[in-house]
């Protein structure tokens, strides 16, 4: 896509009990910096949903980010009936490209009676890390978010999909907190599915100062949660720190996304590709706007296989198969594996079900990553996971 400019403006920073303020200084020259609208990358956080079997610190980032760029909202307008809410973008590293590229800010449907709580980087030694945002019940938004210590880890088994009902789904077991600073197990369970409606299960993040616990909802499907825009990269930027202005983005670099170019990974992150929307025809739109967070509804179910199964692949990066990734089955309790001199792995005796698969590793200096989530119905199963 062609590169547009983003007017940079210059500013000052105050501090007043403790919080800071940015005030533009609107006598001073603006400056021209170049920026390029990518034609694929990660979609506002908001907009997806979070899925994890165990939190973890997110990795740390020796480089700090930019000033947060200002954003005008009524530049893009959505939906002139006030049921969306603009959720502003933040900074978002990418590793690949050792940069800070810019997630622009994303009109959302919300799930009922929630509201949402931003992400922010927090200094460590040695750099940052960003801890992500989430929704959170309206009702306690004015009360403090309680932490708590690291829970156990999740071993669960989950079912394939031929293995439950028609119209239900699985939510996974979870460790819940307890009195005196405790966690007790939920059982994993299946329930009744809600037309146009995903459920989102309870989860934890991961912070310096300990873990918040996330309580399951009810969201909009994926096509109907609002307006995502496509990300945006400073190609001439080699040091994010050189961004010594409060940058403004006009209507020009907001670029909306097609539904069709948006794709989920099977741990909630949305991430688009423009190149798909030419391809795919867009699903209607049939929001519910009336919907509110119904409690769950738990159906029969019982474990009728006792079988296994060999779980091979192949874990590549481009024309490269790297030895020494590591390969783990998320939540299972089986041991991970690395790959082989070929990219190769392989599990045995894995139980018929649904698994999480996740590998990770260097690969031409970067940590590299690939995602899936597959059903094991057989007993043997060729994989290739591509890094990214």
């Amino acid at each position: 896509m062609n590169a547009s400019p983003l007017k940079a403006f210059g500013f000052l920073l105050f501090c007043f009990c403790g919080q800071f303020a940015v005030q533009l200084n609107a006598q001073q020259a603006t400056t021209e910096v170049p920026l390029t609208i990518l034609e694929a990358g990660p979609v506002h956080e908001a907009f997806g949903s979070a899925f994890q079997f165990d939190a973890a610190i997110s990795e740390r980032i020796t480089l700090a980010p930019p000033p947060p760029i200002i954003e005008d909202s009524s530049a893009v307008p959505f939906d002139e009936s006030d049921e969306a809410v603009w959720i502003s973008g933040y900074w978002h590293f990418a590793a690949d490209q050792e940069t800070y590229i810019w997630i622009p800010g994303v009109w959302r449907y919300p799930p009922a009676d929630s509201v949402w709580v931003y992400g922010n980087y927090v200094d460590v030694t040695g750099g940052v890390i960003r801890v992500p945002g989430y929704w959170r019940s309206a009702a306690f938004e004015d009360q403090d978010v309680p932490l708590y210590k690291q829970p156990p880890a999740n071993v669960q088994r989950v079912p394939a999909a031929s293995m439950l009902a028609r119209g239900s789904f699985w939510v996974p077991g979870i460790w819940l907190p307890a009195e005196n600073n405790k966690f007790g197990w939920r059982e994993g369970f299946a329930a009744q599915k809600i037309p146009r409606r995903t459920f989102q299960p309870d989860y934890y993040i991961a912070t310096p100062d300990g873990y918040i616990y996330v309580p399951p909802y009810w969201d909009h499907e994926l096509t109907d949660r609002g307006q995502p825009f496509a990300a945006i990269a400073f190609p001439t930027l080699t040091d994010p720190q050189a961004l010594a202005y409060s940058m403004r983005l006009n209507s020009e670099a907001m670029v909306p996304l097609e539904m069709t170019a948006l794709e989920s990974d099977p741990f909630g992150e949305i991430r688009y590709d423009t190149r798909l929307s030419k391809s795919k025809k867009a699903p209607p739109s049939s929001r519910n706007p009336d919907a509110e967070q119904t409690p769950l509804t738990a159906v029969d179910f019982a474990w009728t296989s006792q079988n296994s199964a060999t779980i091979s692949g192949v874990v590549a990066k481009g024309s490269l198969h790297p030895k020494g990734i590591e390969v783990r089955l998320l939540g299972s309790g089986i041991k991970p594996v690395v790959t082989d001199s070929q990219g190769r792995f392989t599990f045995k005796n894995v139980p018929y079900g649904a698994y999480y698969i996740r590998a990770s590793g260097p690969v031409q200096n970067f940590i590299r990553r690939a995602a899936i989530q597959i059903d094991v119905e057989k007993s043997n199963v060729d994989l290739n996971l591509e890094l990214k």
